[in-house]
């Protein structure tokens, strides 16, 4: 058809929408794009306020600027959030057409342990245009405006995106929106640009339109996502050339349902998980996930990338999706590149750590620039007023290295202080950063004598019991157990591939024995330190079957591990000073050293294998 006509339109009652959910907030992004960029114009983005007086964009909720968003009402910041994403995907495709995000935030699926964040997707598809590169292929709105050069639908928008009012207001979810623009939310807060990156992917053509649930493309003709798709191993491979069954076979094939476009193909190398050969997985969950299978990279992918389909932190900077809109039509548009380091936490106070002891930072690196990071140098300084330098050393040998966009190197720095007072350096990284040539991070710690406090020196097994939560088949869980002294981790260990049980009862429980070791020595424990332990699982990275579950942490029992009469006494020991004491998890999250008579419990709602930990809860006591 000719550009314009709408014989080869196809309305947004028939197409799905890209949703992005949450279970726990996890790592950071590392990779790179290796595609090269074609020179031309970039695009600009419109965001349409849909919110009505009162709500969403325009909640009057007063709110102190945050992270560079200078808004100061919930509302203004949500629209500021909001138009910085879309100009990141402005900066980087090419359009003469402006592109229009029709946008609001309405009440979404949301509970204490998971929640929906939004969603986005073309409003409609066009086929036959001039300018189409393909015959009888479907493209979105927005790449077939850009194709075509001028505005096939002028009277609707081209995205239609919707964002979840209830975090932080309504939601039981404990994680809530930030609305800066820098990157860096603080712990326990989803990142709002990111989500909105995430989400308008979808709508500029991240998403294809064939049904899950028979297998049969849009009406009969291919689209352009769908094109780059193979079932590997199936004859034919090939999206296009397959039946409906063979295509629905192949949306489930987990490990198989691979994304083969010739870009993506040539960028598949910054992955070290989830490319198979030069082909790179997609999400192809078994069942298949509405909204969610195959419209996204698979959620095994290292570095994680913007199109997985579980939220993993903070991403602003497209890496493989710009390849990936490539093979589908779009031409990327010309920018000027620049690196740009970024090192987390920007300072750190170890606190009072005894002469002889060590206490351990690690320290995150990221370029969040355009370009290769090179870091000529990385050393701990006397700058300033720092006269310490000597008692804080970088521990696993980083000086030089290159980080590729959005990729990240850890720095662990150990304050070890060689007498009692007040000690401070820097920790200072050189750079081809053009903004910030010298990045210096302060360091500070007490040292405290020996002789005031005894020392938590050992930890015995963490034994814990641990079951079926929901009746779950197949589910296995990876558990782990973490010690602090007022709140520095001191201790941790970790067991794989705990078999649960079969039923959710008591007796379903199964003990696990967690041994635990210290993680830099013996610690200080004076009067009136708490001491915490937290335990958390997750789905099994190895021999688990099930996607998602829940498991059982039985305590409060007495500590009688087998035979008839055997309970949930979990417990754990610990050395402080010349005695040894076990440490019982009781009700009220308290930990003592009498051990309970009632058993209860605590659940954890896992999701895919190899996902977050999910903490079971935290237990604690102050020392005497």
């Amino acid at each position: 058809m000719t550009a314009g006509g709408r014989s080869g339109a196809f309305s947004t009652s028939a197409l799905g929408r890209g949703w992005l959910a949450v279970l726990a907030v996890a790592i950071a992004l590392v990779g790179a794009m290796a595609a090269p960029m074609s020179a031309a114009s970039a695009a600009t983005v419109v965001v349409v306020n849909n919110d009505g007086p009162g709500e969403g964009f325009n909640d009057p909720t007063a709110l102190a600027p945050v992270g560079g968003n200078p808004g100061t009402t919930r509302g203004a910041q949500r629209l500021n959030a909001f138009q910085y994403a879309a100009n990141v995907w402005g900066g980087l495709l090419s359009s003469s057409v402006t592109i229009r995000v029709g946008a609001n935030f309405d009440a979404q699926p949301c509970n204490a342990s998971s929640t929906v964040l939004g969603a986005a997707g073309a409003t409609e598809v066009f086929r036959d245009f001039a300018g189409a590169p393909e015959p009888g292929t479907w493209y979105p709105p927005a790449l077939a405006n850009a194709l075509s050069g001028t505005d096939l639908d002028s009277q609707n928008y081209d995205i239609d995106a919707t964002f979840n009012s209830a975090i932080g207001t309504t939601c039981p979810f404990p994680n809530v929106w930030y609305y800066g623009l820098d990157g860096n939310p603080p712990g326990g807060q989803i990142d709002f640009v990111s989500v909105v990156v995430h989400e308008l992917g979808h709508g500029l053509g991240f998403q294809t339109f064939m049904s899950l649930s028979t297998g049969a493309k849009l009406a009969g003709f291919d689209d352009t996502f769908e094109r780059n798709l193979e079932g590997h191993g199936a004859a034919p491979s090939d999206f296009p050339s397959m039946t409906n069954a063979q295509r629905l076979a192949a949306v489930t094939d987990t490990g198989d349902l691979h994304w083969v476009g010739p870009n993506v193909m040539a960028a598949s190398g910054v992955l070290t998980t989830g490319a198979v050969g030069t082909h790179v997985r997609m999400y192809a969950p078994n069942p298949a996930q509405g909204g969610s299978s195959v419209s996204h990279w698979d959620s095994v992918l290292t570095p994680d990338q913007v199109m997985e389909p579980i939220y993993t932190g903070v991403h602003h900077t497209p890496v493989l999706e710009l390849p990936a809109f490539q093979d589908i039509g779009w031409t990327l548009a010309s920018v000027s590149t620049a690196p740009a380091i970024n090192v987390q936490p920007g300072s750190k106070n170890y606190g009072a750590v005894s002469v002889g002891a060590t206490s351990d930072q690690t320290f995150t690196v990221n370029n969040t620039g355009t370009a290769t990071l090179h870091v000529s140098a990385t050393g701990v300084t006397n700058l300033g007023a720092g006269t310490s330098a000597g008692e804080f050393f970088i521990t696993n040998g980083v000086n030089a290295f290159t980080l590729a966009p959005n990729a990240t190197q850890s720095v662990a720095v150990r304050f070890a202080p060689s007498g009692p007072g007040s000690k401070s350096a820097t920790l200072r990284f050189t750079s081809d950063d053009p903004a910030t040539p010298t990045d210096n991070v302060a360091l500070s710690g007490t040292g405290q004598t020996v002789s005031s406090n005894p020392q938590l020196s050992a930890l015995g097994p963490a034994k814990m019991w641990v079951g079926l939560g929901s009746s779950t088949s197949g589910i296995k869980f990876d558990v782990k157990a973490v010690v602090s002294l007022n709140n520095t981790v001191v201790g941790s260990g970790q067991v794989n591939s705990v078999s649960a049980g079969m039923n959710t009862g008591v007796n379903g429980a199964r003990l696990s024995s967690i041994p635990l070791s210290l993680v830099s020595g013996a610690a200080a424990a004076p009067s009136g330190s708490t001491l915490k332990i937290q335990v958390l699982a997750r789905n099994a990275c190895s021999g688990s079957t099930a996607t998602i579950g829940s498991a059982r942490l039985w305590f409060n029992g007495k500590p009688v591990d087998t035979g008839l009469r055997s309970d949930t006494g979990s417990r754990f020991s610990a050395t402080i000073g010349s005695a040894t004491n076990t440490y019982y998890l009781r009700t009220g999250s308290v930990l003592s050293t009498t051990a309970g008579a009632a058993h209860t419990s605590a659940d954890a709602v896992v999701g895919t294998p190899c996902g977050p930990f999910v903490p079971f809860g935290t237990w604690s006591v102050t020392l005497p």
